[in-house]
């Protein structure tokens, strides 16, 4: 049996029909060769449903973090510990969704945090390739704009062990319409204090430096 991996080195960017992802022997082993191919194409037992509420092992990065670690500017690396985190290798869309971010770590990333990659992972597509090829994410959200995403709260939560350092990712309808975002940074020795507030558009640091 050809793998999906072996179709891939063959072919390039591929979009698999429905009858080659049936056929391969372990899906979700082959996932990552799946970033070309819709989600109409795939088992239905591999794709979620209803609000998401994971947590992923590596928190989002600050400026720095995203410059200097490629990894963190690619939204498939997100889509990745979405996938693992959740054994889904992709999730149906929520439609008018609020999002909240909770970051453990043992330093504060303040209005420096970047979210941009996350949110990204998060989308169902992006048509944003030169060669106008469409990727597919993890799909639990439509667009990151604010018709399908009505804000977001960012919470910060110290933590002084390695092993509690990650993040949380929560999405969920909402019937709101303020469109408004908030960033909270809560410190065993500063107590509780608020970063940054938008009210009117998508925070600068959720735009730059995007990566497919």
């Amino acid at each position: 049996m050809t793998s999906l991996a072996n179709r891939m080195d063959d072919l390039g960017p591929h979009i698999f029909s429905p009858r080659e992802v049936a056929a391969a022997s372990d899906l979700f082993a082959e996932r990552s060769a799946l970033f070309f191919t819709p989600t109409q194409n795939l088992p239905p037992k591999w794709v979620g449903s209803g609000n998401l509420d994971v947590k992923l092992p590596v928190p989002v990065p600050s400026w720095l973090e995203y410059q200097q670690v490629p990894g963190y500017r690619s939204p498939r690396f997100w889509v990745d510990h979405l996938q693992r985190a959740t054994g889904k290798i992709r999730w149906r869309s929520l439609k008018r969704v609020r999002l909240k971010i909770v970051v453990y770590d043992s330093y504060v990333r303040g209005a420096a945090m970047i979210l941009k990659a996350v949110i990204d992972a998060l989308k169902i597509q992006t048509n944003g390739r030169r060669d106008g090829r469409v990727i597919y994410y993890f799909g639990a959200i439509d667009e990151d704009n604010w018709e399908d995403i009505d804000g977001w709260d960012v919470v910060e939560e110290y933590v002084s062990k390695p092993d509690q350092v990650g993040c949380r990712l929560i999405v969920e309808p909402t019937a709101s319409t303020t469109q408004r975002s908030s960033h909270v940074i809560n410190h065993p020795r500063r107590g509780r204090t608020k970063a940054l507030q938008t009210d009117d558009r998508l925070p600068r640091s959720a735009r730059l430096h995007g990566r497919r």
